[in-house]
């Protein structure tokens, strides 16, 4: 078994000379003190104070056409653990997640297509955006294709969006209901 690893580690440190190999993190806490958040407080509302966190490991890999990144994410409140036992919390069940997940693969050098879980971020950010201002920020489940002219750069991406495997249909729409 300790050769299986060795040679594996053998062949990632040879490609390497060639390839890009990236790992960076981002941990982010915010604190929120809300009154009147979403809804108009009534004369006896209390305010709520919380503190929210976001944690994500980014992984990158680049070797001559092909690219890759992986990212996971966990985005919690502190203090708001629906895993616990009578002893003491053990952890969220619902903060972890995948936040990116993506192959691009460079076809020439003036065409690229991208594949899975991406950020989008176009004219910096006003006609369509990641959304990273959310804790757990915003992807897109896609298709993109690049195409790099001389004067010119078009990318034509396609995104789908469901909120689980339906067996008949496809209803894209969600219903959200902000009656109090």
């Amino acid at each position: 078994m300790k050769y299986l690893f060795f040679l594996i580690f053998l062949v990632l440190s040879i490609n390497s000379l060639k390839a890009q190999f990236g790992m960076d993190g981002e941990f982010r806490t915010r604190s929120m003190y809300n009154r009147g958040f979403i809804a108009l407080p009534s004369g006896n509302s209390d305010p709520a104070f919380h503190i929210s966190q976001r944690t994500r490991l980014n992984i990158s890999y680049k070797y001559e056409w092909l690219e890759t990144r992986i990212s996971v994410a966990d985005a919690r409140v502190w203090g708001d653990d629906n895993n616990y036992m009578v002893t003491g919390p053990i952890g969220n069940t619902n903060s972890m997640f995948l936040y990116e997940s993506w192959v691009k693969l460079n076809l020439k050098d003036f065409l690229s297509l991208k594949i899975g879980r991406q950020n989008w971020n176009y004219d910096d950010g006003r006609i369509l955006h990641n959304r990273n201002w959310l804790q757990t920020g915003m992807t897109y489940d896609g298709i993109l294709t690049a195409l790099k002219l001389e004067k010119a750069k078009i990318d034509i991406g396609i995104s789908i969006n469901n909120n689980n495997e339906n067996t008949f249909g496809n209803d894209y729409r969600e219903i959200i209901d902000y009656s109090v």
